[in-house]
């Protein structure tokens, strides 16, 4: 046996130039926030998008070459909004690829009752937040997580494939042994990619070190 295996889906996605023609259409009025501010709205509440990077995860995710930044995010930028709302042929692409990475979860198998209500083309409640993320020279992002939610993902709208690539841990490398000790998978995408995986799967993006700015679109799921 090999146990607790956490399943990846990558696709390229079929219709992906209707897909890059309708980010097209909107990407002049997004509005990037640097990481590490935070907007005001009219009555000067802040908006969500920069919830900083405590002490204990400076401890915990240490690296000699790049000094500690005041967040999780190094020269990037940030677009804190529900982005999917304005793009439905993603939404529908992403929708019909989440049950297909449901199944090869065989998440229908052990909750077969939640087929039809995933087959449907809403689902209210379970696409918790998007957002677009563009990083510059410079960028990167340091190992992280989803756990408040089920499903990640992130869709790759500009990529020179040679910018930065994302890069998977181990969920079990803080109790490392013999056996768990420097798992890293790293996936360079390409346009028009979409992965998915479990939210809780650590996660990161090295550095990107072209003057190629790299685009690409997150979202997290509620089963």
């Amino acid at each position: 046996y090999r146990l607790f295996a956490s399943p990846l889906y990558e696709v390229s996605l079929p219709n992906k130039d209707k897909i890059q023609k309708e980010i097209d259409k909107i990407y002049p009025n997004i509005e990037f926030i640097e990481y590490g501010k935070r907007r005001s709205d009219a009555h000067g509440n802040k908006l969500h998008g920069d919830y900083g990077i405590t002490e204990s995860w400076k401890i915990s995710h240490p690296n000699p070459e790049i000094p500690t930044p005041e967040h999780g995010f190094s020269n990037g930028f940030y677009f804190d909004q529900d982005i999917l709302e304005k793009l439905p042929l993603l939404s529908e692409a992403i929708h019909a690829h989440a049950v297909r990475f449901l199944d090869f979860y065989d998440y229908f198998a052990n909750n077969p009752g939640e087929r039809r209500y995933f087959s449907t083309s809403k689902w209210p409640g379970r696409q918790r937040r998007s957002w677009m993320t563009s990083m510059d020279y410079g960028s990167f992002a340091r190992t992280h997580d989803h756990g408040g939610s089920d499903i990640s993902g992130c869709y790759y709208y500009k990529t020179s494939e040679n910018d930065a690539s994302i890069f998977f841990e181990s969920p079990f490398n803080r109790q490392q042994n013999w056996c768990t000790e420097n798992e890293e998978v790293i996936i360079t995408p390409t346009e028009g990619s979409l992965i998915m995986f479990p939210s809780y799967l650590p996660h990161g993006v090295t550095m990107n070190q072209v003057a190629y700015r790299r685009h690409s679109i997150s979202f997290n799921l509620d089963l």
